[in-house]
């Protein structure tokens, strides 16, 4: 043990990581592969839920005919309801036949505007069912519909 006035010589630590021949392969400091910069994050000032939509949103951006999507839902979610008059529905139905035309096929393969489709089919005249059915089964792709799990509906 040491003298009372004797104090023991601290040990010095490789503050750059790695092993002791260089080349620092460690988080801190080296020629390491880590960046340690803070990356300036989009979503930063908002709250945890709104940061999680905001995240899906962006996500679903990306997908075919993603505006076309959002704005079909947003007339599906009122379409749904109960309380509407048939002069409504029909005008409704209008705006999404003119939203989708052209459109359905891809639009069916999609889990959460396969539900729109199904609305259109529910709540269309039958010329609009007609127009809707004659896109779902050209191009071949009715097999490809039966497949997915989400349009089953149809």
């Amino acid at each position: 043990m040491a003298a009372s006035g004797e104090t023991k010589p601290k040990k010095s630590y490789n503050k750059g990581g790695g092993n002791s021949k260089g080349g620092g392969g460690g988080y801190k400091g080296g020629k390491g592969k880590f960046d340690n910069k803070k990356r300036k994050d989009p979503f930063e000032d908002l709250s945890p839920a709104n940061k999680k939509r905001a995240l899906k949103a962006q996500r679903q951006s990306f997908r075919p005919h993603a505006e076309t999507v959002i704005a079909a839902k947003e007339l599906w979610n009122k379409l749904r309801l109960k309380g509407n008059t048939q002069a409504e529905t029909e005008k409704m139905m209008v705006e999404l036949m003119t939203l989708l035309t052209g459109k359905f096929n891809k639009v069916a393969l999609q889990h959460d505007a396969s539900r729109v489709v199904q609305a259109a089919v529910q709540f269309g005249n039958k010329g609009q069912r007609k127009i809707i059915v004659r896109e779902l089964c050209e191009e071949g792709s009715v097999s490809e519909l039966c497949e997915e799990g989400s349009v089953s509906e149809l």
